[in-house]
């Protein structure tokens, strides 16, 4: 009987510890919203072409299947563009990371989906609106030093050249971005 109490003890100690540390983890994301947010986008990608989120040290997000493609991903909630008006849009925030310096092959931005756009996004029937830009054309869509790409969720409304670029050029779906990048 003593020995079965010592176990339980033991067992609860452990869980316990372990309580704590999970604890913690949720604290700090919910303290970190862009962290966890910039996570969610990496597994989306990982999982679409069937690989593994890198390190946070890498200077990427997630490599392609054959080692040769690295892929740099932002996420993007829906974000609301003027306070009282219906205009929604996505921000990502510094693609070539803190000091500018990230090197990547491709840059994947994944914003939510807009419901009341849905039609109109390249796979209307995915939770996600998903862009790729090849890092030699990244120039023509970060906005200045700023290092930030926002554009509206409404794609009938792409007015700037960066929002067209995006829309007309980048975008795609995610059974083309998984089929691009698994092999590769």
């Amino acid at each position: 009987m003593e020995d079965d109490a010592a176990v339980l003890r033991k067992r609860i100690a452990e869980l316990k510890r372990e309580n704590k540390l999970l604890r913690a983890k949720v604290t700090f994301f919910d303290r970190s919203p862009w962290m966890r947010d910039g996570i969610r986008g990496e597994q989306i990608v990982a999982e679409l072409i069937g690989r593994k989120t890198t390190a946070v040290t890498e200077r990427f997000d997630v490599l392609g299947a054959a080692g040769r493609m690295r892929l740099e991903v932002k996420y993007s909630n829906l974000n609301i563009a003027v306070a009282d008006k219906a205009t929604r849009r996505w921000q990502w925030i510094r693609p070539l990371g803190f000091d500018g310096q990230k090197t990547f092959d491709a840059l994947i931005l994944i914003g939510e989906v807009d419901t009341r756009y849905q039609p109109l996004y390249r796979d209307p029937s995915a939770p996600y609106v998903v862009f790729d830009i090849p890092f030699p054309r990244i120039a023509e869509i970060v906005q200045h030093s700023s290092q930030m790409i926002q554009i509206s969720t409404n794609p009938q409304r792409a007015r700037t050249p960066v929002a067209r670029l995006l829309y007309e050029e980048f975008q795609t779906t995610c059974d083309a971005l998984s089929e691009k990048y698994r092999n590769v």
